[in-house]
């Protein structure tokens, strides 16, 4: 079972990805997922597991990046 790479990046390059637009948080979001569905029950990290509402979350930050928002260092 192996993480995803994009998960694997440290957090201030996902940040950095984030802003300048080589990354999405909707990618970001859907690697999330995907983790979560091969190690989860392994792992056993989440005692439930919002995949549909972090997708949405992230769908919304990307629009608010697109608009040239910036909630500061916890966005996406």
């Amino acid at each position: 079972m192996t993480t995803p790479l994009l998960l694997q990046r440290p957090l201030r390059e996902q940040a950095a990805g984030l802003r300048n637009g080589t990354l999405s948080a909707t990618k970001l979001a859907e690697a999330a997922n995907e983790a979560h569905r091969t190690r989860g029950t392994y792992d056993n990290a989440y005692l439930t597991w919002q995949g549909e509402a972090a997708l949405a979350f992230a769908q919304a930050t990307d629009a608010v990046i697109a608009c040239g928002g910036d909630s500061g260092p916890l966005m996406g």
